[in-house]
């Protein structure tokens, strides 16, 4: 129960906020209950810093948001010379002990992905309890899936909506390498992938990067093609892509038709490279890259990004000018 009135902050426009004047430690009354979970729905990531938790009381404050379940990873995963922890606790940590994971989850980063959606009923939320924070590193970073679903694309929005995105895990796999994980081993449901809160209406993605391999209704190729999109633009920062918008100006409708004339002298420069954005889609640039990828003087590479390249990979794209400099 808390003494004094809830002090909530936001961290930012879209996503988070800071919540003080609580105790987490005490129990928490229906009323304050309802309170947190408008706020939870309102700002989908809250932060209540200067906590000190045991497993009971983690235990018991998820409970102010619905029924606690047990965590999903199987027993046969940790490291057993650990001692046992509260049923609804997973250990995250990259200790490790003569070799072993201590923790629960594999060491290092993790693609971005939604907790739970691999079953039919996905957990309303996660609990994170900090015991030990670096001071640099080590972020956890959350994306609003209200967000991505609102600056996606027109025709992607009409492409998903309607239909299912079935959704796997393979327990200790924290970086997808394959296309597909083996059916047998992995729990796996499909939920639409296009959702709607019942709480304020509002719609999300749920679609992730590590988890998501169908969509119903798509051929293999379709599939793997739209995912591919939909995991740039999951990627990419709305706020950059805004930036760049805000800074494009109209193009002359001759620019399209006119033809460039060439005077030559690209020919004689020595190492001549085609960038081709490989995740934009209905892209027409095929067409210029197929006749390049034959002839010895040109280098075709794909990269993965969409039609602004500058804000997908930054990193990479900036790697491949140094290295062409």
């Amino acid at each position: 129960m808390t003494t004094t009135p809830l002090q909530l902050t936001p961290l930012g426009p879209y996503i988070g906020a800071r919540v003080d004047g609580i105790d987490l430690s005490h129990p928490i009354d229906d009323a304050l209950a309802e309170t947190l979970q408008v706020v939870l729905t309102e700002h989908l990531v809250l932060v209540f810093p200067g906590q000190a938790l045991s497993e009971d009381d983690q235990s018991r404050f998820a409970g102010a948001f619905g029924e606690v379940s047990r965590h999903l990873r199987p027993d046969d995963m940790r490291n057993k010379d650990e001692p046992a922890v509260h049923p609804a606790v997973m250990m995250v940590t990259n200790e490790r002990k003569d070799g072993k994971s201590v923790g629960y989850l594999p060491d290092g980063e993790i693609f971005y992905h939604t907790a739970s959606c691999f079953i039919e009923t996905p957990q309303r939320a996660v609990c994170l309890y900090g015991m030990a924070v670096p001071e640099t590193g080590g972020d956890t970073i959350f994306a609003s899936a209200c967000r991505i679903y609102d600056t996606l694309p027109a025709d992607l929005k009409a492409r998903l909506s309607g239909r299912n995105a079935l959704n796997c895990s393979e327990f200790g796999i924290s970086v997808k390498t394959v296309k597909k994980f083996d059916r047998a081993k992995p729990a796996h449901y499909s939920h639409r992938a296009i959702g709607i809160d019942p709480r304020d209406g509002r719609r999300f993605l749920y679609i992730n990067e590590l988890m998501t391999e169908e969509i119903d209704g798509l051929t293999e190729a379709e599939t793997r093609k739209t995912l591919k999109v939909v995991f740039a633009h999951i990627r990419t920062s709305p706020d950059d892509a805004d930036w760049v918008t805000r800074r494009c100006v109209p193009q002359p409708l001759k620019t399209f038709s006119q033809p460039v004339h060439l005077t030559g002298a690209w020919e004689t420069v020595a190492e001549k490279m085609y960038l081709l954005a490989e995740l934009h889609p209905n892209s027409s640039f095929d067409r210029f890259s197929e006749p390049l990828s034959e002839k010895p003087d040109w280098e075709v590479r794909s990269i993965a990004a969409g039609h602004d390249v500058m804000i997908n990979p930054p990193e990479l794209l900036s790697e491949i000018l140094l290295e062409l400099a």
